[in-house]
């Protein structure tokens, strides 16, 4: 069902409520659990375009992109359910609410399988990364091991290592973001569905690859859960380079993957530019526009000239030059 973009906003609009609208707290640097309104714009992390080799490989995306600071909620995933006729999926039966939880809807939505994942990024008007997408948002331009750092360090991830055996909401772990960018929970919590589209001769295999399990298929789950042990994004194995993910069937559903999309900025600016010209969401859009800062200036100032009355994009430039 293609449900109409104005309406999709209306809809996410409402769901943001639920998944850290204190979002404008969130960009100057003090995320609290407390949640209030929020834009969708606000919920996306500026990624700028840029590759890096990595050993054997290189990781990367040619454009731009915004991506989904957190793990999309089962707040988010209700409103998909609803919009798109699927009130009946199976996939809740995967899911057990950790005791005494009290934001379920701030948990990551689980139990969906590739195609259900895809066809939410698409309800979005986003998609699925690719794996060097992926591992460039979450290791970033300096290559690290772990997403807030080169070393790995205590309490930054829902891993076995913390004996929680269960989701967390998203964004709990404050210190486990990537640095500048803000994009939480790229280790653990939940696994991350990604679209491969591996070619022949890739150089990224799957951490079940030494065990010889690889069995070449196209789509994986990224970035471990809370039923995994902490592990780098990615390191050096005979085979290749050996990322955090697994190899799952499209048809795969589990209580630890969930899902996370990106999209070209370019492309999301331009759609979405109308929804953001009140005047009441210039202060919110200068903050994101900080929070994107001097990466995503160059981007802007092109939009800018060529869509020069749209007045988001004078505000979101206006925050990024501030920086």
């Amino acid at each position: 069902m293609n449900t109409p973009r104005k309406t999709r906003h209306v809809l996410l609009r409402g769901v943001w409520h639920s998944i850290g609208a204190s979002m404008a707290a969130c960009l100057l640097g003090a995320c609290t659990p407390e949640p209030i309104g929020a834009l969708e714009i606000e919920g996306l992390a500026f990624v700028p375009s840029g590759h890096i080799r990595v050993s054997v490989g290189r990781m990367g995306t040619s454009e731009a992109l915004l991506v989904d600071r957190f793990e999309t909620t089962r707040d988010q995933w209700t409103a998909f359910l609803a919009e798109t006729g699927r009130q009946d999926w199976i996939g809740w039966d995967l899911f057990t609410p950790p005791p005494g939880e009290r934001h379920l809807g701030r948990l990551p939505a689980v139990g969906m399988d590739w195609e259900e994942a895809l066809a939410y990024s698409e309800w979005r008007g986003m998609r699925l990364p690719e794996v060097s997408e992926w591992l460039w948002i979450a290791a970033g331009p300096r290559a690290q091991a772990y997403p807030y750092g080169t070393s790995p360090a205590d309490s930054t991830a829902n891993t076995t290592e913390l004996g929680l055996l269960a989701v967390t909401p998203v964004g709990t772990f404050y210190n486990g973001r990537t640095p500048g960018d803000a994009i939480f929970d790229l280790e653990g919590n939940v696994a991350e569905w990604v679209h491969c589209g591996l070619e022949p001769g890739s150089p990224w295999i799957p951490r079940t690859a030494h065990l010889g399990s690889w069995l070449q298929l196209p789509t994986w789950a990224i970035g471990g859960s809370f039923l995994t042990h902490s592990r780098p994004l990615f390191m050096d194995a005979i085979q290749g380079i050996q990322v955090n993910g697994v190899e799952l069937a499209r048809g795969t559903r589990a209580n630890d993957v969930g899902v996370r999309p990106v999209v070209e900025a370019r492309e999301w600016l331009i759609s979405n530019m109308h929804l953001y010209s009140d005047p009441a969401h210039k202060a919110r859009l200068l903050l994101v526009g900080q929070a994107w800062g001097n990466r995503s200036v160059d981007l802007l100032s092109e939009l800018n000239q060529e869509h020069p009355d749209e007045l988001m994009l004078v505000w979101l430039l206006e925050g990024a030059r501030g920086q």
